[in-house]
């Protein structure tokens, strides 16, 4: 099929089968394979059970129905969308060279068989999800991975805090997953610059790859966005992290070891965090509660709280570092009594110093390990 109009299209509505190539001696067909050419597209809508695959150079082929691909191998230089509202069947395997794309549109699945997916470096793979997408969206025999990941109209959902992160299951093929893609493009431009999504083989059964939400601080080269620091929450809004933070490979805009918080919002820390760089507490609210710690024991890294912004902690939290405080600083919140927070290492406050986050709460400590100025 030769579509050379690349605003024109065709849409094979019948049902293709194999034929016999004997009928026609001076065709170099063998009856049972398609082949689409040219800048156009082509869409199969059909119940198709052709056996000898589908090769596409040019253009773009759009499987419209759920057999549109027939029974044989797909082979992808150009563009492949699977648009059927439905399972599709690719028993034959799918693979897309360098260059190419394989699209899922909104609905639509794929279903593999014992076959492959293989996807040559250099190739996208993408991906149209939302809340109602069936889990996993890719099933077969085997998946080999490579180029680039996209992932479209998909959201985060809002989360108090890390420990509620989910995963969706992208895959889940009858074998190991080998290779990966080298990169996640998702556009998460309208949500908290402190979340990522991270593909990843799951590291708990290589035969499946998840799409992850996770921190921003945590980003690898296949999150949707880069590694950072920086979290900003909104008036009102809250967040806790309640996993470890530590230190990570720094990029060209970040050291990979450095927290700033940002906006009017609060920031909890309860994990026992081992991050060597400073904290900036810029605006909003920074917090400590349960195991909250920054810096391990004998660290030197500074705990910077700018005016109008406040930094403090729970009891039994436990700063390893030097603090300068032009803010507010708070020890025990407004539900304790007999709180102690603790600095190990010098206090410079040129700003407000609180016992409780909502009253004067008597009865709180703030203990200094160093020295004090202010």
């Amino acid at each position: 099929f030769t579509l050379s109009d690349p605003d024109g299209s065709f849409n094979v509505a019948a049902n293709l089968t194999d034929v016999d190539d004997t009928l026609d001696p001076n065709s170099t067909w063998d009856g049972k394979s398609l082949t689409k050419e040219g800048a156009g597209t082509l869409i199969l809508s059909g119940d198709n059970d052709y056996s000898g695959g589908t090769t596409i150079n040019e253009g773009t082929l759009v499987a419209a129905s759920t057999t549109a691909l027939g029974t044989g191998p797909g082979d992808n230089n150009a563009t492949l969308v699977l648009d059927a509202d439905g399972e599709v069947s690719a028993v034959g395997g799918i693979t897309t060279h360098s260059g190419a794309t394989t699209q899922l549109a909104l609905g639509t699945s794929l279903e593999l068989g014992d076959s492959a997916l293989i996807q040559e470096d250099g190739s996208t793979l993408n991906v149209e999800l939302n809340s109602d997408s069936v889990q996993p969206l890719i099933t077969g025999g085997s998946a080999t991975l490579g180029g680039d990941l996209v992932v479209s109209d998909a959201s985060l959902q809002a989360r108090a805090s890390d420990a509620e992160f989910q995963s969706f299951k992208l895959m889940d093929m009858d074998s190991d997953i080998s290779g990966d893609f080298t990169s996640l493009t998702m556009n998460l431009t309208d949500k908290p610059d402190y979340l990522t999504v991270t593909g990843t083989i799951n590291p708990e059964d290589a035969s499946e790859y998840l799409l992850t939400e996770g921190l921003s601080w945590n980003a690898t080269a296949t999150s949707a966005t880069p590694a950072h620091g920086t979290f900003t929450l909104g008036a009102g809004d809250s967040f806790e992290v309640t996993s470890v933070l530590g230190d990570k490979t720094g990029n060209g805009d970040w050291d990979g070891k450095s927290l700033t918080k940002l906006g009017a919002g609060k920031l909890t820390l309860s994990g026992a965090n081992t991050y060597s760089g400073d904290t900036n507490v810029q605006e909003g609210t920074l917090w400590l509660s349960g195991d909250g710690t920054i810096g391990e024991m004998g660290s030197q890294q500074a705990v910077n709280v700018a005016s109008d912004a406040t930094f403090g902690g729970s009891n039994g939290t436990t700063v390893n570092g030097k603090v300068t405080n032009e803010g507010t600083l708070v020890f025990g919140d407004s539900e304790e009594t007999g709180a102690i927070f603790t600095l190990n290492g010098d206090l410079i406050n040129m700003g407000t110093m609180t016992s409780g986050s909502s009253s004067s709460t008597p009865g709180n400590t703030l203990y200094v390990d160093g020295d004090y100025t202010g």
